[in-house]
């Protein structure tokens, strides 16, 4: 096991180093001045060039890579160009804005997506079935904006049930000020008694995490469904049904357990992919987290906000693939090491 982590880490340091790279250079190469955008509109060229040598572009490429890791060690992330604030404060106030609502979008498409998935198997070729899988097909190729602005239209244009866009009723925050402990709104405000600000945390929750959940929930559900398949044509399966257990018993207590294990390794896959997906869904509903300040920071350019999400958003990915590998080892008994 220590061996195990040991080859895990320096695999995660390799990979976080290839991210940095590559994020690195393209947001140098990319056309646009850092140092204008440091310096404001219309800067004269005596302070393009004093802001060039504070920033260090006037050393070559690899030396400015160094000095940046060097920094990031020490978690100094940089300052923002567009701001001028430090990136680690920044993302410190918007990391829990995004990992509440991917964390919530995930739970929504477990909660939904194994059951169906389970009863879907169970249920093969019959109407159940083919609903389930025409659903799961929408959900992968159905796009996000669009989507998005369609749960927009019916449920606060049309039927005005849950609001339109933000984390929170600002009158409700003028009136509740919420006591920030971990960033997340519905555990901060759950925890701290403040009700009215837990109930509109919910109710602006709805849609931008149904949205940003749908694809996982498809993907959860067809994995779901094709494991339990599988588990079900075993031969120990079919021994336990010859001989009289349950259907119920042999579907809850020796099946499930074993179609789950696949699907374990699509939550951290699509966990990554809805932090990715987390850029469009927070632009179209103003949610106020790391996918709409990233995509704020690339349109101008400002390289170190970009590096620091992209850092976080990689670090992130790869400690959820070490749990989930470790989580192998305690589900399945057929594991001794993992990585065997």
């Amino acid at each position: 096991m220590r061996k195990y982590l040991l080859k895990r880490l320096t695999f995660m340091v390799l990979v976080l180093l290839g991210v940095s790279i590559i994020t690195f250079v393209v947001s140098h190469v990319v056309p646009g001045s850092p140092a204008a955008m440091w310096v404001g509109p219309k800067p004269t060229q005596e302070q393009l060039d004093a802001a060039i040598k504070e920033l260090g572009l006037d050393q070559p490429l690899w030396v400015q890579y160094f000095s940046y890791i060097g920094n990031m060690v020490q978690g100094d992330l940089g300052v923002s160009l567009r701001t001028h604030q430090k990136v680690s404060e920044e993302l410190s106030r918007r990391w829990g804005a995004t990992f509440e609502l991917v964390t919530i979008s995930m739970l929504i498409a477990l909660v939904l997506g194994i059951p169906i998935g389970i009863l879907s198997a169970t249920k093969k070729d019959k109407p159940f079935d083919h609903v389930s899988r025409g659903l799961s097909i929408s959900g992968v190729a159905m796009p996000v904006f669009w989507l998005g602005m369609i749960l927009q239209m019916v449920f606060h244009g049309t039927l005005g049930w849950l609001p339109l866009q933000g984390r929170v009723d600002s009158t409700v925050l003028i009136d509740h000020p919420i006591e920030k402990i971990s960033g997340f709104y519905l555990f901060d405000s759950m925890i701290t008694g403040n009700w009215p600000i837990f109930l509109s945390t919910i109710s602006h929750l709805v849609l931008p995490a149904f949205c940003l959940s749908f694809a996982a929930l498809a993907v959860v559900t067809r994995m779901s469904r094709s494991s339990m398949l599988e588990v079900l044509r075993e031969d120990y399966i079919q021994t336990s049904i010859a001989y009289g257990v349950s259907q119920r018993l042999v579907l809850f207590r020796y099946a499930l357990k074993n179609a789950l294990i696949p699907t374990l390794t699509v939550v951290s896959i699509s966990y990554g992919v809805m932090l990715g997906g987390s850029f469009l869904v927070e632009s179209i509903f103003d949610w106020p987290g790391l996918g709409r300040y990233a995509i704020l920071s690339i349109e101008t350019n400002d390289f170190p906000a970009i590096m620091g999400v992209t850092i976080l958003f990689a670090l992130t990915f790869v400690i959820l693939n070490l749990l989930v590998d470790l989580i192998y080892f305690l589900i399945d008994p057929r594991i001794k090491t993992p990585g065997e």
